[in-house]
């Protein structure tokens, strides 16, 4: 037999025997492969996931560019046991900004909705347009490094910057859509006008009526002031879904509690809620049949009446008196009667008992109105003067200008500038700006070049060993890098520092406080930090429910690096990447509590001059107080804890300049930092004092029509500021405190005193002026709205 030749099979009899148990083992991996998959398929999370208020895939949901926006995300299908990060992902061009939560899981079927509060930029430097370049959106759900759910979404339309947004919680989603059919003329609260650029002053100039002598009173307002480019929208949302992070509220002017029902509101629904109000917002209850329903902890503690009982009315002549038409009620109107709560006011009374119809409190920098009747009964909404009375009510929650909105649009960088550059420098501490004198820079370029070339050449030339210049020209290079480091970290510093300011504000007598804290981070090395904000027991509630984010962004050559932001009770930003020597600055919105309000109160000696008796109740020393509006600014000196100072000043009596102004003219304030005096040099606390006060200063009103707060960054206001520099931002990086300075501004806004002569009551109450009845008709038909909930 050949040696070639074929080996029969009969000749392996045990290889064939082996074969079907090969076989078998090769299937056990695979198997196992399937049952991962299956298991994972088995696991997976159904998502939904959309942005704005609403419902998933509404026409009527908007988002605002260049805004904090609500993103909701909806899970549902078989649960799994355990602990999940939930993440949305906002990649836009190199950067990505990852948005995190931590949510407990259980088995078996889901039906929850998450939310989030997440900063949808535009790139379009005009922004008035709303944008040309929207991010790519991607959500996931992990457990345990695994993906257990994902979901890409498309942003829906955008709303223009300048519109007003009012967020109407009704039980079917709908019933307020008349207010889009007229021209109210109201503008998003603290829109910048200078990004309308339509004429003189942009579009947001108005011309004075016929015969005003070019100055506008509360009797000849009319509709030919309404602003022409101002337009409102209705958002609805279900109560269910309602944002837990008071930032997703960014877009809303105005919300409607109607005949929602607020039971199955969560605890960081209710507290976002009330942040809203606090924050500057305003907030219209209905009242109504159902005592209660205002029974409730959150509408005791926001309502500016305390409800007592129901009492019925077959009509409201005073509605009808004022604006010149009768209801023509079917059936009796169910009223909430109580008692005004200090602080509160009434907008109109019912004559025959002098129960308030219509009455507001503030709160914090916000505003509550409630109407005792229920103001979204059929009788109501089919009564033509109804979207009168709904703008009287809505011009009622036109804020002041806020110092928060100021030093927050200068961390943007569509705001950026030489000022937002000063205060960015003063944050970023002495150390990211120390450079050696052009001096010590040219001798030390001098000594090198003069080493490595002449004194190196002719030195080897003069022994005769020119081969060691392979050895002495890389010894000098060696030498020189490394004293060139020695010194820029001699002026540079090794120490990681964190200087931060805080703008805190709030109205007279209350001590409900809204605040913005921003800081930059100055690092010795190039490294990742992980930045905490509000780890202490104590600052814990002040913090939770807000996000940080990185802010002067454009300014920063380092701010390109992606984030990520958590969310969690403790929020939190990760892995931020900071080079050598350089800074990084972030910011975060915060409530702190100051242990108690700033107490004024207000009395006319006269038509101009207003008595002002201020007390501190806070545990703070203030420093540099000062009382100020457009028509003068007086310096107080310090405030202590329980101190009380009294002062006489010309009451606010026109609109124009700068309302807020905290350091006037170089000499105004005395103990202010003036860096512009001879040979003054500033230190870290007085250069972030000065840079804070620069930008809060520049808030500007237009004069053309002081009655109609929709310019620029709010209505005007004679405000009380003072400063102290204790410690109040509550901040951790890598779990340890940061060393540096924090300054801190706390702004207090008076209304205007009960006794006040109408020309200036009617100013900044549309209840004492004559209504606008001839409202006109909004042109825009694609605006109706069915509902959301149907």
């Amino acid at each position: 037999m050949s040696l070639h030749s074929p080996i029969p099979s009969e000749s392996h009899p045990r290889g064939s025997k082996l074969t079907p148990w090969i076989c078998r083992v090769g299937l056990i991996p695979l198997i196992f492969f399937f049952l991962a998959i299956s298991s994972i398929i088995a696991r997976a999370v159904d998502m939904d996931a959309w942005v704005g208020f609403g419902s998933p895939g509404a026409s009527s949901n908007r988002y605002l560019p260049d805004s904090w926006n609500l993103f909701s995300v909806s899970l549902s299908g078989q649960g799994v046991s355990g602990q999940c990060q939930l993440q949305v992902a906002l990649k836009s061009g190199d950067r990505t900004d990852v948005y995190s939560r931590r949510i407990s899981l259980h088995e078996g079927p889901l039906n929850e909705v998450h939310s989030f509060a997440v900063k949808i930029k535009s790139n379009n430097q005009f922004r008035f347009t709303g944008g040309n370049a929207a991010p790519e959106i991607t959500v996931q759900l992990v457990k345990d490094g695994q993906k257990i759910g994902e979901r890409t979404i498309a942003l829906p339309l955008a709303s223009e910057p300048k519109t007003f947004n009012v967020l109407a919680l009704t039980k079917d989603g709908s019933g307020l859509n008349f207010l889009m059919k007229k021209k109210l003329g109201l503008i998003h609260h603290h829109f910048n006008t200078s990004y309308l650029q339509d004429g003189s002053q942009g579009m947001m100039a108005r011309s004075a009526p016929s015969g005003s002598s070019g100055k506008l009173t509360g009797k000849n307002l009319k509709r030919s002031e309404i602003n022409p480019s101002a337009n409102l929208d209705v958002l609805y949302s279900d109560t269910r879904t309602l944002p837990t992070l008071q930032q997703a509220y960014g877009m809303v002017d105005a919300i409607v509690l109607a005949d929602a029902p607020l039971d199955n509101l969560t605890e960081d629904q209710s507290a976002a809620l009330k942040g809203f109000v606090r924050d500057g917002g305003l907030l219209i209850v209905s009242g109504g049949g159902d005592l209660a329903r205002f029974k409730s902890q959150l509408l005791l503690d926001l309502l500016p009446i305390v409800p007592d009982n129901i009492t019925s009315a077959p009509d409201l002549p005073e509605l009808a008196t004022r604006y010149h038409t009768p209801l023509g009620m079917k059936e009796n109107l169910a009223l909430i009667e109580g008692r005004l709560k200090e602080g509160a006011s009434s907008l109109l009374t019912k004559t025959s008992s002098k129960v308030p119809l219509i009455s507001f409190r503030p709160y914090g920098c916000g505003t509550v109105v409630f109407t005792s009747f229920d103001c979204y009964s059929p009788a109501l909404r089919g009564w033509s003067p109804a979207p009168s009375m709904w703008r009287d009510m809505l011009l009622i929650g036109a804020p002041p200008v806020s110092p928060r909105t100021l030093v927050e649009a200068h961390g943007d960088e569509y705001m950026a500038n030489n000022t937002s550059q000063n205060l960015v420098d003063a944050m970023a501490g002495k150390p990211a700006g120390n450079a050696p004198s052009f001096q010590t820079l040219a001798i030390f370029l001098g000594m090198y070049l003069i080493l490595l070339i002449p004194v190196s050449g002719f030195v080897l030339k003069k022994l005769d060993r020119r081969e060691l210049t392979w050895i002495t020209a890389p010894c000098l290079i060696i030498g020189f890098s490394v004293a060139s480091y020695l010194i820029a970290r001699s002026l540079k510093g090794n120490a990681l520092t964190l200087n931060r300011v805080a703008v805190i504000e709030t109205t007279a007598n209350s001590d409900q406080y809204a605040g913005t804290a921003q800081m930059s981070l100055y690092s010795p090395q190039h490294t990742e930090y992980d930045i905490e904000f509000g780890t202490s027991e104590g600052a814990r509630n002040s913090y939770s429910g807000f996000s940080p984010s990185e802010i002067y962004s454009a300014m920063l050559s380092s701010a390109s690096g992606s984030l990520t932001v958590e969310q969690d009770q403790t929020p939190a930003i990760r892995k931020a990447d900071v080079r050598l020597w350089d800074k990084r600055s972030f910011g975060i919105p915060f409530s702190p509590s100051l242990g108690g309000p700033v107490n004024i109160s207000t009395k006319m000696i006269n038509e101009k001059i207003v008595h002002i008796e201020i007390t501190n109740h806070t545990h703070y020393m203030l420093k540099n107080c000062t009382l100020s509006n457009t028509e003068q600014i007086i310096a107080l000196g310090n405030l202590g804890p329980g101190e009380t100072i009294k002062k006489e000043m010309v009451w606010l009596n026109r609109g124009g300049g700068s309302s807020l102004n905290l350091i006037g003219g170089s000499n105004s304030v005395p103990g202010f930092p003036n860096p512009d005096l001879p040979q003054t040099k500033l230190s870290d606390a007085d250069a972030l004092k000065f840079a804070l006060a620069q930008i809060v200063s520049q808030a500007r009103h237009m004069d053309s029509n002081w009655y109609e707060p929709t310019g620029d960054y709010g209505r005007v206001t004679t405000a009380f500021a003072g400063w102290f520099d204790d410690p109040i931002v509550d901040v951790t990086v890598d779990g340890k405190r940061p060393s540096g300075t924090e300054m801190n501004l706390l702004v207090t806004h008076i209304p205007t005193p009960a006794d006040a002569p109408e020309r200036l009551s009617s100013a900044v109450n549309p209840f004492k002026r004559e209504p606008i009845l001839d409202l006109e008709d909004e042109q825009t038909a694609n605006k109706s709205k069915l509902g959301i909930f149907k």
